[in-house]
């Protein structure tokens, strides 16, 4: 495989493990290794054992080991690797050390990075699929709005747009999330995270990437089948929660031939319907416990006054659309299972 890989690693080694055996399986003819520097000396056994995991290349390959000495954290690392890499690469495609990808993920993206190459609509190509399985038409991609880097692709001249520290005007940035998106609910949210800068608060560099395609009205090549599988939802995450229904999703291997690959090209109320559909699943997901969030919802007098208010409202809009939820979870249960999943079916129920 000609595209460069980036594997991005810190100190989880099984995990790492893992990840890397699926890159290993498509041998890729270049390999970019980001990894982050230790908090402390009990932290550097573990990131000592990540990178030497990645040392194990047995095959013809020309690999970039791009290590911080010190801890830079999350955010400050995957978007100073990326620039580096992007001011040698024109297009890469991208993993995390908890995502474990197929071979057809690779194959799709490589395709994608080709054929979309001057498109300046097309801003990322995502392996993850939100919903596990989505035929927005008779296809084998479409196009959504939702950012995923479960599982990318990307080219440099939308990196070249990325801004770690975002600093666009209020009035512009207000306008062209509004015009982005079809509801009021997610320009409110975005704006919410843009004003009180999140990126800060969790370290992230994927929120801003999610902001810059919005700000530039780009699209997401979006597979219909999930390519990728995250492992990460445990005790070792450093952004995410012990559980999580999406850590259940499966990844499928579909046999993947560029000629016949077939792309829905517009984006509209059916592609849009998953796009959101992802969000209220991204929020509902991260629950703890979801019957006292149910109950809060149902008496707002108790939410603090407190300027993160608006978020925390922003986090419980699921229970504003009971109807929509119960759906996402009856399409989900044709793949998995989990009390979690039943529990959250059973208060939306009680909601319609």
């Amino acid at each position: 495989m000609d595209t460069p890989v980036v594997l991005i690693i810190y100190n989880r080694p099984d995990k790492t493990k893992r990840s890397f055996e699926a890159i290993r399986a498509v041998r890729p003819s270049c390999l970019y290794v980001i990894a982050d520097g230790p908090k402390d000396e009990q932290d550097a056994s573990r990131v000592r054992q990540a990178r030497e995991i990645t040392e194990q290349v047995d095959w013809s390959c020309q690999v970039r080991r791009i290590y911080a000495p010190d801890n830079l954290g999350c955010g400050n690392r995957v978007a100073s690797g990326l620039d580096l890499v992007f001011s040698e690469c024109d297009k890469a495609i991208i993993l995390e050390d908890d995502i474990v990808a197929t071979p057809a993920f690779f194959t799709f993206c490589e395709h994608m990075l080709t054929r979309y190459e001057h498109d300046s609509r097309i801003m990322s190509i995502a392996g993850w699929n939100g919903l596990i399985s989505y035929q927005a038409a008779t296809c084998d991609a479409f196009l959504s709005q939702y950012s995923s880097i479960w599982g990318w692709a990307t080219w440099r001249r939308a990196w070249a747009l990325y801004q770690f520290e975002p600093g666009w005007p209020i009035e512009e940035f207000d306008a062209r999330i509004q015009a982005y998106y079809s509801d009021s609910f997610r320009p409110k949210l975005q704006r919410h995270k843009y004003v009180h800068q999140f990126w800060k608060q969790y370290k992230s560099w994927d929120l801003q990437w999610a902001m810059t395609i919005s700000m530039y009205y780009g699209l997401i090549i979006t597979s219909t089948v999930n390519l990728c599988q995250n492992i990460g939802f445990d005790g070792e995450a450093t952004n995410l929660t012990s559980f999580n229904i999406r850590g259940l999703f499966p990844a499928f291997n579909p046999a993947i031939e560029e000629s016949s690959l077939i792309v829905d090209e517009k984006h509209g109320p059916v592609q849009d319907w998953y796009d959101y559909s992802v969000l209220l699943l991204t929020l509902f997901s991260q629950y703890q416990d979801i019957r006292k969030l149910a109950l809060l919802h149902k008496h707002p007098q108790f939410f603090p006054k407190h300027q993160n208010r608006v978020g925390w409202e922003s986090s419980l809009q699921p229970f504003n659309e009971p109807g929509r939820c119960m759906q996402i979870i009856n399409h989900l249960e044709h793949f998995i299972t989990h009390p979690e999943l039943t529990k959250c079916k059973d208060v939306f129920q009680r909601l319609i």
